[in-house]
């Protein structure tokens, strides 16, 4: 027998809760995971674009930028420059022929106080030898034809809600590159703002979607429609003309505005929150609200003729739903409705959108650098008057709904549904990779954050949405501490993960939990808040949790180098897997196992030393490494449990110092494996700490036949060659402990055996 084996492992590791606070995170680049295999987001080694245009020196690095990427400059197409509080950011498409390629931009954001690069986002398509091959020469169908290609396929039966737009565009899949063109058809049954890729040679539909972002998961149920309901796009777009036409003869100029003040009675944030009551529902008594209730300044109403409208510069009402409910007016300013009146749900609105807005500007996000700066249109009373409620990124407006408890009684559904305004005023491509979660993650961020800083704001302060979700549905949270991020997987919106979380809780909770650690800190809400919004700059389509945890984390050192922003969110996207920490991480390289007799199997009674090697797998050196070996198992005694490794680099192999010693007793079964431990632990990397199961076999446990001959009286044994056999089955046998073979054989001259 071999005196040493190779022992088959099993590994257990075990994680501390956060980040070690020694260690400094470094960003690390992201690249694409498809068949691009390009860079997605460049933080690293940004000092190297120091190449001056050939051309045009007022579009910075375009030539190092096209470099980098792999797509001609002449390709890149600058279409946008946005200013925010840290940089300027220069928004390029990539074009193929006149096309835009649908989602196909790289963003430079550059540091205007000294000119270097701060971040590089690239999502393009790096251009090859046949990258336009089986695109151009083909003839193309009509916008028309499109149009009814997707019509015909909805099968609408109600009314256009916005005015229809096609564009045509670059399609990139797994199958390569067509010509597209992308529908928007906004209608009222079925009820949906609907987003059409159709392919502009064949005419086949790619792809079908409902655009709108709402504040829970639509459920649908199957339409039964028949031929005579339906309703062409022709007759459609033909009423929606019609209407538009009365809408804008109905608007306001400008000569006739006059900026005036009002006072209205809103719940801020919530009645439950406020009153400290989860017990309160929707159908308790009136009464029971009372206390609920303050009077607010509503700023820069619009008045005219003596008649004030809930039209101001941040929020303008405005009835484009079912149901058909105009807005509330007023003929003193003074708005008085309660809970149960449609003109209480605007007051809400209003105020709650506009204040939210004036609080962004507060942070210095106003003017080149403003956020959502304008006069966002919102049907208080819409969504056909379901429980939910939307924003609608293709015309940058919002609708509430009326099911249950009315959405807009809450406050934390205003901002939320604001908080998707703001995503996509900051970033127009907001879309793929996990931004579906990411959007209603933020949404509940934002308006957690608001809720904690009103009175009794610490009230169910992980609670979301309740009010709203109190009852009626399930509402989220904001302290799923068990959520754990997969990078490989894409986190669409509201849904459901391990543990029964919902996948917006997995970005809401990171985010929200390093808020409350830096407000323990006595760190202000309105720095945080800065953080996050800031590092939404400068990002395109097809974001990941890792990428904006990682813009998070660079925004913070830069806005506050000496303050804890950096750590609290370090550590918190590090207790999600957001973001990986340099981490030691073991294997055992080899184990040799010597005893008593070395050419036999380890068996009861024997003591035996086990030797290890161990291999550094991990990105961060480890100091100090200690290994203390045990076992639960009955019939093994650890004699000499503690050895050393010394200091183990990175890919790096050391051997224990002194051997692991144990003791097999007498009456241990043989042939069961003998299960031990060893617990590893060490200084340096996020994770200090490690458990390896080691596996050691005894003996040799199997089933044998035994084989016996028996030569009877008489028989002849061959003379010099060939020999006699006889085989004998004998009943097969489990050997445990030991096994005795006999043979007896007589024969006249034993010398010739």
């Amino acid at each position: 027998m071999k005196k040493s084996w190779m022992i088959s492992l099993g590994l257990l590791i075990s994680f501390s809760s956060y980040a070690n606070e020694r260690l400094k995170y470094e960003l690390k680049d992201e690249f694409h995971s498809d068949f691009r295999k390009t860079p997605k987001l460049i933080f690293t080694d940004t000092d190297s674009f120091v190449k001056k245009n050939k051309k045009s020196q007022s579009i910075p690095h375009l030539e190092e930028l096209s470099r980098r990427i792999g797509v001609p400059a002449k390709n890149l197409k600058l279409y946008k420059v946005k200013e925010s509080l840290l940089g300027k950011h220069y928004y390029f498409q990539q074009e193929m022929n006149g096309y835009r390629i649908a989602g196909a931009e790289v963003i430079l954001s550059i540091d205007p106080a000294s000119g270097k690069v701060l971040r590089v986002f690239n999502n393009t398509y790096p251009e090859k030898n046949n990258f336009q091959k089986g695109l151009m020469g083909k003839q193309h169908i009509p916008a028309t034809e499109a149009y009814d290609i997707a019509w015909k396929d909805l099968r609408v039966s109600g009314e256009l809600l916005e005015l229809p737009k096609a564009e045509k565009k670059v399609h990139v899949d797994g199958k390569g590159f067509q010509i597209v063109y992308v529908l928007r058809l906004s209608v009222s049954e079925p009820f949906g703002y609907w987003e059409y890729m159709v392919n502009a040679i064949t005419g086949d539909i790619i792809s079908k979607r409902d655009r709108r972002w709402t504040r829970k998961a639509v459920k649908r149920e199957k339409r039964q429609v028949s031929d005579s309901e339906l309703v062409s796009f022709q007759s459609a777009l033909k009423s929606w003309n019609k209407e538009q036409q009365k809408i804008k003869q109905s608007q306001f100029k400008k000569n006739f505005r006059k900026k005036a003040s009002g006072q209205g009675l809103v719940f801020d944030p919530d009645p439950r929150t406020t009153l400290r009551n989860n017990q309160l529902e929707d159908k308790s008594p009136a009464t029971d609200f009372e206390a609920a209730y303050f009077s607010r300044e509503l700023k820069d109403l619009t008045e005219k003729d003596g008649v004030f409208h809930l039209v101001g510069p941040w929020i303008q009402l405005k009835d484009f739903e079912s149901p058909k409910v105009a807005p509330s007016t007023s003929a003193n300013g003074q708005w008085d409705a309660k809970r149960g009146n449609v003109a209480f749900n605007d007051v809400m609105t209003y105020y709650h959108i506009d204040k939210n807005q004036r609080y962004m500007q507060s942070l210095g996000f106003k003017g080149n650098k403003g956020i959502q700066e304008v006069s966002i249109e919102v049907d208080a009373n819409g969504v056909n008057g379901t429980d939910n409620s939307h924003f609608i990124p293709s015309s940058n407006r919002m609708a509430f709904g009326h099911g249950c408890v009315d959405d807009n009684e809450d406050a934390d559904v205003i901002l939320h549904e604001y908080g998707h305004a703001i995503n996509f005023s900051i970033n127009s491509n907001w879309s793929g990779g996990d931004t579906g979660a990411m959007g209603e993650g933020f949404g509940d961020y934002w308006a957690a954050s608001y809720s904690l800083s009103t009175e009794n704001g610490e009230f169910k302060k992980n609670v979301v949405f309740n009010w709203d979700g109190g009852g009626c549905w399930d509402g989220r949270r904001l302290d799923r501490m068990n959520a754990r991020y997969d990078h490989s997987k894409n986190y669409g919106a509201h849904s459901r993960i391990e543990g029964g979380i919902q996948s917006d809780e997995l970005w809401s909770t990171p985010l929200f939990q390093a808020h409350l650690k830096l407000l323990e800190l006595g760190e202000p809400r309105e720095n945080v808040d800065r953080i996050v919004l800031e590092a939404q700059f400068g990002l395109g389509s097809g974001l990941k949790m890792r990428d904006m945890a990682q813009a998070i984390i660079q925004v913070a050192e830069q806005m506050y180098p000496t303050r804890p922003y950096r750590q609290a969110f370090v550590d918190s996207f590090h207790h999600h897997g957001l973001i990986e920490l340099p981490a030691a991480k073991f294997s055992v390289d080899n184990i040799l196992i010597t005893h008593r007799l070395q050419f036999d199997p380890v068996n009861p009674g024997d003591s035996i030393n086990i030797l290890t090697k161990l291999k550094n797998d991990g990105t961060s050196d480890a100091s100090v490494v200690q290994g203390a070996l045990s076992s639960s198992q009955d019939g093994i005694s650890i004699l000499e449990n503690r050895s050393g490794f010394g200091n183990i680099e990175m890919g790096k192999i050391s051997e224990a110092q002194k051997p692991f010693v144990l003791k097999v007793k007498e009456d241990f079964q043989c042939g069961k494996d003998i299960h031990l431990s060893m617990n590893l632990n060490w200084s340096g990397g996020a994770v200090e700490n490690q458990s390896l199961a080691l596996k050691v076999p005894t003996g040799v446990k199997k089933n044998l036949v035994a084989e016996g001959v028996v030569a009877e009286g008489g028989e002849a044994i061959p003379d010099n060659k060939g020999s006699l056999e006889k085989v004998v089955s004998v009943q097969s046998a489990e050997v445990l402990k030991g096994l005795k073979v006999k043979v007896d054989i007589e024969h006249t001259y034993i010398g010739d055996l």
